[in-house]
C-alpha cells in the first residue's frame, strides 16, 4: 500500500509539473507574440512590418535550454504568422495578413506535421505552438481572415517533403486532430477547400458520408453569406449542399445567392453613375430585388433553425 500511495504521490507531482512547463510555455508564447507586434507597430514602412511578421520564431525566448518540447530538425522553420494562427490571435493575424501582399506565396509557409504547412494548413491544424483552449470562435475568424484574403485552400508544397497532404487534411495525419477539426474544416469548404483533393496519408473526404460537416458547411454558408461575406464553393462541396437541401425540402436558390447579390450591387453602382433618371428608377428597382433577396435569406435561415 505504501509503495502504491509513493508510486501515485510521483504521478501526481510530475502531472503538476507538466501543467506547470505548459502554462509557462503558453505565456511564453504569448509575451513574444506581444513584442513581436510591438516591433510591428512601431515599423514606419509596410516593408518593415512584412520582415517582421515574417521573421523566423525566437525560440531561445520561448523555450527554456532542457526543455523536450524543444524543437528539432526543419521544425524550426516558423514565423510570427503562424504563432499567432496557432495561438488564436485574431487581431495580430489581421495586422500581418493586412502587409502581405500574396497569401499564397510558399515563404509564408512554417513546418508543420512532417510537412510545411501553409497559414491555410495552420489554421485548420495549429501543430506549432500547440495551445490548448482557444475559442472555437477565434479559430473560425482566422480561417475567414485567410479565406478573406484570397488563400488557396488547396496549396501544397509539393517539392518540400514526402507528405503533402492539404489543408483540408486538418490533423488527421497525425493522429492528433483538434475536437473542433470537423467545424474548421466546413468552414474550409467555404473558401474553396476541395474533399476530392487527397494527399500522401489523407484519402479526402466523403461528405456523403458526413452529414455532419455538410450541414456545418451549409450553416456556415449563411452565416457568411449574411454578413456580406464572399464564398468559394467548388462543385462537389455545392454537390453536397444541393443534396442536404433536397433531403430537407429546401429551395437550392439560396446557393445562387452571393452570385446574384454581387450582381445586383455592381449593376446598381453602375446606374448610380449614370446622370438619367431612367438610370436612377432601375438601381432602385434593382436594390429593391436586392433587400427581397436578402429577407429571404433571414428566411431560410429561420427555417433552417428550426
Amino acid at each position: 500500500m505504501k509503495i502504491l500511495k509513493y508510486i501515485m504521490s510521483v504521478l501526481s507531482v510530475t502531472a503538476l509539473l507538466r501543467v506547470s512547463y505548459a502554462q509557462e510555455y503558453e505565456l511564453r508564447a504569448h509575451h513574444y507574440l506581444d513584442q513581436v507586434e510591438e516591433n510591428f507597430n512601431r515599423a514606419s514602412t509596410a516593408k518593415q512590418k512584412l520582415d517582421i511578421a515574417l521573421q523566423p520564431v525566437n525560440y531561445d525566448f520561448i523555450y527554456s535550454q532542457t526543455s523536450s518540447m524543444q524543437p528539432q530538425m526543419r521544425s524550426d522553420k516558423a514565423n510570427p504568422l503562424s504563432f499567432a494562427i496557432c495561438l488564436g490571435d485574431v487581431d495580430l493575424v489581421h495586422k500581418f495578413l493586412s502587409v502581405i501582399p500574396d497569401v499564397n506565396d510558399l515563404e509564408l509557409a512554417a513546418w508543420g506535421y512532417r510537412q510545411p504547412y501553409m497559414p491555410t494548413h495552420m489554421a485548420l491544424d495549429p501543430t506549432f505552438p500547440r495551445i490548448k483552449g482557444v475559442p472555437l470562435a477565434h479559430r473560425l475568424a482566422i480561417i475567414d481572415a485567410i479565406g478573406i484574403k484570397g488563400a488557396d485552400f488547396k496549396l501544397v508544397d509539393y517539392e518540400a517533403s514526402h507528405y503533402t497532404n492539404p489543408p483540408l487534411a486538418a490533423g488527421d495525419p497525425s493522429g492528433r486532430p483538434l475536437a473542433e477539426r470537423k467545424k474548421l474544416m466546413a468552414r474550409g469548404m467555404l473558401y474553396g477547400a476541395d474533399p476530392l483533393q487527397k494527399g500522401s496519408s489523407f484519402s479526402g473526404v466523403n461528405l456523403e458520408n458526413e452529414p455532419v460537416i455538410s450541414g456545418l458547411i451549409l450553416q456556415y454558408f449563411v452565416e457568411r453569406v449574411k454578413e456580406g461575406a464572399e464564398v468559394r464553393l467548388v462543385p462537389e462541396v455545392t454537390k453536397a449542399l444541393e443534396n442536404l437541401l433536397r433531403e430537407k425540402g429546401m429551395s437550392c436558390s439560396v446557393l445562387k445567392y452571393p452570385t446574384l447579390r454581387r450582381h445586383l450591387q455592381e449593376s446598381v453602382a453602375k446606374l448610380k453613375l449614370q446622370k438619367t433618371k431612367k438610370a436612377h428608377q432601375k438601381a432602385r428597382h434593382l436594390q429593391s430585388i436586392l433587400q427581397e433577396s436578402e429577407e429571404e435569406l433571414r428566411r431560410f435561415e429561420r427555417h433552417l433553425k428550426k
